[in-house]
Parts: structure tokens; C-alpha cells; sequence
């Protein structure tokens, strides 16, 4: 029963690392050096959502609380995969918060814009 108990938490814990490696390396490629020119690329599209954060519930960073809450509301936004408030690493935090800041400023281009459509 022991070994049972052993193996299970090491193919657990091998699994939920492969996820983290993912998350981190997918993030990375989303997130690039300029939110901004990624925003004008979107409103050109005719996309214009909002980027979101996950951690224990959606923000929506770079807006004020009460045009986030509008945002949500009106589900005119999309998450970045792989953002949450649970790290499985510090390169993972760290990747996060790049995310995070990411997010703010390309928002704040969707916001001038007059918002998503």
C-alpha cells in the first residue's frame, strides 16, 4: 500500500510540473514587448476584449474597479492562460507578473479606444 501511495504522488507531482513548465512557456510566448501594438492589433481586427488575470477571481488590470466590474459583467474580455494567484514556481511568479503588467498597459489602450465591441 505504501509504494501505491508513493508512486501516485510522484506521477502527481510529475504531471503538475509538466503543467507548470507549460504554463510558463506558453505565457511567454503570449506576452510579448509591446501591449500596446498587440492592442491597436486587435481593435484593428475587431477584437478589442480586455485581457484578464486569474487568481481567486478574474481582475481585469490597468482600469479602475468599477470599469473592470462592468468588463466582467459583460464578459468582454479573455484570460491569459496560464495566470493564476497559485505559483508552481518562481519563474512561473515571475512570468505572472510579467503577464500582469502586460495586461495593464495593453488594456489601457482597449479603455482610450472606447472599450471592447
Amino acid at each position: 500500500m505504501r509504494v501505491a501511495i508513493f508512486t501516485i504522488t510522484i506521477v502527481y507531482a510529475t504531471s503538475s510540473w509538466a503543467t507548470c513548465e507549460e504554463d510558463v512557456k506558453n505565457l511567454s510566448e503570449l506576452i510579448s514587448e509591446s501591449p500596446e501594438a498587440d492592442a491597436e492589433v486587435s481593435l484593428v481586427n475587431g477584437l478589442g476584449m480586455y485581457l484578464a488575470i486569474y487568481g481567486l477571481s478574474v481582475s481585469i488590470p490597468g482600469i479602475s474597479e468599477i470599469e473592470a466590474s462592468r468588463v466582467i459583467n459583460q464578459n468582454m474580455y479573455a484570460v491569459l492562460p496560464g495566470t493564476t494567484d497559485a505559483y508552481c514556481s518562481k519563474e512561473h511568479q515571475l512570468i505572472v507578473q510579467r503577464a500582469k503588467e502586460y495586461a495593464a498597459r495593453y488594456n489601457v489602450v482597449i479603455q482610450q479606444s472606447g472599450g471592447a465591441t
